[in-house]
């Protein structure tokens, strides 16, 4: 949907149309013609699954997606990513068409809120800028003064008729947890994939293999995870340090140990710096993270706060607890209930997905409309599509088994 010029902040639902091909009750939609040769699990079986599934397979039933412009108020795009309740939304310029040209994120909330705890607290900066005005610099000026201190990445995306593998491969090479989908012909935003999208394509359509033979080994074994230099903070730990940590050190979430035991007490991920916004109090980023957990934790069961395995536990019992319990990344406690590694999606979809798979081509995309609306087509057109997709895949079988 082409985004409008005048507005500011837009919310686009989108509709998933039917496939032409086949029809399927389930939320995603998998061509899985090619792989019924392979009876047992090769090393790079999951990696062709999704070598032969384009991204608009993954997408949702529907989606919703945020986008806002460019002249919005920086203090008026965060009070938005707190009212959708969203780790992110897509930056577009009405002056280019609504051509989406970057991602405002939790992260860009947590650079301004250290930015003016350290002008408070008299700390010297390389990029003087006044944080008092932060908030009523547009998103514009904003992503210039990121870029003008070297710390803007410029936008990765992806067509949707590109392959799964290939988005799989962009996450990783790029060291980012959300890659959008554009439509390859109007160039509009599709929806968003992320690891924990293509984790749960592979858990709903890789059952067609055997077993992988590493499944029952533990995730220490396989070297997945972080093992050593582990990041964690304490119950006391000010917010300020444990938001530091999580901006400079490129992670998502850092674990809360007591102090003297080293047991894992909970989890402070970017998303929870976004409860910061509704405390008034000028000394919050002093307050402590227990603080912080409370607030998070308030009427929640104890049992779902912290997602964990054992040290003894598989492989697999870390994908299938990832797939559950819908986190980002888990710990993996010894019997003491300390931390021995962390566990995130990016290092699953690594290991099972990017690194078997680093010896296979990606199909080139197909600058065709994949999506078409069955209605808009007579029933000779449909036919000829059907004929020419059916044989499209059978020559992408007979070139990937040989």
């Amino acid at each position: 949907m082409p985004l409008t010029r005048d507005s500011h902040s837009v919310s686009v639902p989108h509709e998933r149309p039917p496939l032409p091909p086949v029809a399927s009750d389930s939320p995603m939609f998998v061509d899985d013609s090619p792989t019924h040769s392979i009876k047992q699990h090769e090393a790079d079986s999951y990696a062709r699954l999704l070598q032969l599934n384009v991204c608009y397979d993954a997408m949702p039933t529907s989606s919703k997606m945020v986008v806002f412009d460019k002249d919005l108020l920086m203090k008026k795009a965060f009070n938005g990513l707190i009212y959708q309740n969203t780790r992110h939304v897509l930056i577009s310029s009405g002056g280019d068409g609504g051509k989406i040209s970057g991602i405002l994120s939790v992260t860009d909330f947590i650079r301004v809120l250290l930015m003016k705890y350290r002008e408070v607290m008299g700390v010297p900066s390389e990029h003087e800028v006044d944080c008092n005005d932060i908030g009523n610099m547009t998103v514009r000026q904003y992503r210039d003064f990121v870029e003008s201190s070297g710390k803007l990445f410029q936008l990765v995306s992806i067509d949707a008729n590109q392959s799964i593998l290939e988005a799989a491969r962009l996450l990783a090479k790029y060291r980012i947890h959300r890659l959008p989908v554009m439509d390859p012909i109007e160039g509009s935003p599709l929806f968003i994939i992320t690891h924990k999208r293509i984790l749960k394509f592979l858990w709903c359509f890789g059952t067609q293999f055997s077993l992988p033979e590493y499944h029952v080994k533990t995730p220490r074994v396989l070297g997945v995870g972080t093992w050593e230099n582990l990041k964690m903070v304490y119950p006391s730990t000010p917010l300020h340090e444990c938001l530091e940590i999580l901006s400079t050190q490129n992670i998502s979430g850092v674990p809360v140990v007591d102090e003297e035991t080293k047991k894992m007490i909970g989890m402070y991920s970017r998303f929870d710096a976004i409860a910061i916004a509704t405390d008034n109090d000028p000394n919050r980023l002093e307050k402590s993270v227990q603080s912080a957990l409370d607030f998070k934790n308030f009427n929640k069961n104890l049992a779902s706060m912290v997602v964990s395995i054992n040290t003894t536990d598989t492989f697999w019992t870390a994908v299938q607890v990832l797939v559950d319990r819908n986190v980002h990344r888990l710990c993996v406690l010894n019997e003491h209930q300390q931390v021995e590694g962390i566990i995130s999606l990016a290092d699953v979809i690594n290991y099972m997905v990017v690194k078997p798979g680093e010896h296979l081509q990606s199909p080139k995309a197909q600058h065709t409309p994949r999506v078409q609306r069955v209605e808009d087509m007579s029933n000779q057109e449909l036919r000829r599509l059907l004929t020419t997709n059916n044989h499209d895949l059978e020559q992408q079988n007979e070139i990937i088994q040989k």
